[in-house]
């Protein structure tokens, strides 16, 4: 990846390819993708995860992983430096488009689902 960065001319970055923010969270991440192929964890097979490292890690594990590009670590402090995302930012709102007249969200959701749940059954 640094060559195809550098062939591009573009300044390179790290990532840990993080699927989940703690290793203890990587059954979760299986769940997932039983949900997404259709399959119970026993069937799961070469679906799921190879490895467990897919969690966030710590700046100092970050370092060293990437210690031989430490231009790229400190480009990717620098873009994270100027993230001024959070949470609490976020706020929900449910689509007007889904409620039918005369019925709650929840009813409408309720039998949207079931409806799903009935064509998994097929």
């Amino acid at each position: 990846m640094a060559e195809m960065a550098q062939m591009r001319r573009v300044q390179p970055v790290v990532t840990g390819d993080v699927l989940y923010h703690a290793s203890s969270r990587r059954i979760l991440q299986d769940v997932v993708t039983c949900i997404r192929e259709g399959c119970t964890i026993d069937e799961a097979g070469s679906r799921l995860e190879r490895y467990a490292d897919r969690h966030l890690k710590t700046p100092q594990e970050m370092a060293r992983l990437f210690r031989d590009y430490p231009e790229a670590v400190a480009r990717t402090v620098e873009i994270a430096e100027r993230c001024t995302f959070k949470l609490s930012d976020l706020t929900y709102q449910y689509p007007d488009e889904l409620e039918q007249e005369g019925e709650g969200y929840e009813a409408e959701f309720a039998e949207r689902a079931f409806k799903q749940l009935e064509g998994l059954g097929s």
